[in-house]
């Protein structure tokens, strides 16, 4: 991490090494789940309206966008964690 804050380049690299694992559970749903390299498993999760209407990759794009915005807010809290014990 960059002194005293998380950077964009930081999450992608985070997302870019982890495993990444998704799942249509229902018409219309898509679950992903990546393993962070530390072994902590972050999930996303997508659905529409119209099953019928369905778009795998918008799904996949979704759920993916609502990881990477968990993953700011817990390397946020390791940030501050850091900064707290100094």
């Amino acid at each position: 991490m960059a002194e005293n804050r998380v950077t964009q380049e930081e999450i992608n690299a985070l997302m870019e090494a982890s495993e990444q694992a998704v799942w249509e559970p229902f018409p219309g749903v898509t679950i992903v789940a990546m393993k962070l390299p530390c072994g902590f498993v972050v999930e996303g999760m997508s659905g529409c309206v119209d099953p019928t209407q369905y778009d795998r990759e918008i799904g996949v794009r979704i759920a993916r966008e609502h990881i990477e915005d968990r993953l700011w807010m817990l390397e946020g809290y390791v940030l501050k964690q850091k900064m707290a014990e100094r």
